[in-house]
C-alpha cells in the first residue's frame, strides 16, 4: 500500500473498448497496488500502434473510483496541448477537486490562471 493518501490516475489504451475495460476492472480489484500500477505505467510509456481506444480512471485509497472517463477511439493526429474541461454536469466540482489532488495538475492550473490574468 502507498505511504500517501493521493488518488491514483490510471491511463490505458487497447485495440478494443473491451480490452481497456478489462484492465480497468483488474485495477479496481487492486487499486492501491503500487507495483502493479507501476508495471501498467511502464508498459504504456510510449504509444502502441493500433491501440486506438483510450480512457482513464482515478482511484482513491478507499478502493473506489473517483472518476471514469469515457473510453474513446482516438486518431493519429497529435496536438501540442489540450485542456478539456468537458461537460459541466452536476459532478464538475468533484472532478476538479479530484484532479487538484495531483500536484502537477494543481501547479499547471495555477500557471494557466496566472497567464490568463496577465
Amino acid at each position: 500500500a502507498p505511504q500517501d493518501a493521493l488518488p491514483r490516475l490510471v491511463t490505458w489504451s487497447g485495440r478494443t473498448i473491451e480490452a481497456v475495460k478489462t484492465i480497468f476492472d483488474e485495477v479496481a480489484r487492486h487499486p492501491m497496488d503500487t507495483e502493479f500500477l507501476a508495471l501498467l505505467n511502464n508498459i504504456q510509456t510510449e504509444p502502441i500502434r493500433k491501440f486506438q481506444y483510450r480512457g482513464f480512471r482515478v482511484y482513491s485509497v478507499n478502493d473506489c473510483t473517483f472518476y471514469e472517463s469515457p473510453i474513446e477511439k482516438v486518431t493519429k493526429q497529435t496536438q501540442s496541448l489540450v485542456l478539456i474541461i468537458g461537460d459541466v454536469d452536476c459532478h464538475w466540482k468533484q472532478k476538479i477537486e479530484t484532479f487538484n489532488e495531483f500536484p502537477v495538475f494543481r501547479k499547471t492550473i495555477r500557471a494557466c490562471t496566472d497567464i490568463l490574468k496577465s
